[in-house]
């Protein structure tokens, strides 16, 4: 993947021309980064289901995730509570708690906070992540874009087969423990 984007290495001008491509609307390759996009549906009052809007029930089960974490989205930030950096900016903010709690030797709060990090990406990041990098795809997006969100896409299937490890582990472990 990253040998395609290389053998097109292009100026900093021309990625910035594709990410505006992809990110700024309107256009045609415009790729909407916002979960809510991808996953939900709503039924009209006709009784037609629409997909692809903004806001849906993903977008308030996120918000639910940042609430319970005591995490905020800052004023200045404009975009949606599903949008596809704030939900990995909120993986890394979980990732800094968990390291500050197992440095202060707070194992149970470390295990707690994997525990949300995993159940976050596996209802949320790594569910749609998939649909998109596949519609990245379909828009013929720039490869360094393509790449880079194929590249997220694995990490997070990876880091949500890790935690899930753990955590399983942890609980085996827990049931030892008490005989």
């Amino acid at each position: 993947m990253l040998d395609q984007w290389a053998a097109q290495a292009d100026s900093p001008d021309a990625l910035c021309e594709a990410f505006d491509e992809l990110f700024t609307v309107p256009g045609p390759k415009y790729l909407t980064p916002y979960e809510s996009v991808f996953r939900d549906s709503r039924v009209l009052e006709d009784g037609r289901e629409v997909r692809g809007l903004t806001f849906g029930p993903s977008t308030d089960e996120v918000m639910r995730y940042y609430g319970l974490a005591g995490a905020e989205i800052s004023d200045r930030y404009d975009e949606l509570p599903d949008h596809v950096g704030l939900e990995v900016e909120f993986m890394r903010l979980l990732c800094e708690r968990e390291e500050e709690a197992l440095n202060r030797g707070d194992v149970a709060l470390a295990r707690r906070i994997r525990e949300t990090q995993a159940g976050f990406l596996n209802r949320h990041l790594a569910a749609w992540l998939p649909d998109l990098v596949a519609r990245a795809r379909e828009r013929l997006a720039h490869p360094f874009y393509t790449c880079l969100l194929a590249l997220l896409r694995d990490f997070a299937d990876a880091d949500l087969r890790y935690l899930q490890s753990l955590c399983s582990t942890e609980i085996e472990e827990a049931g030892h423990g008490a005989v």
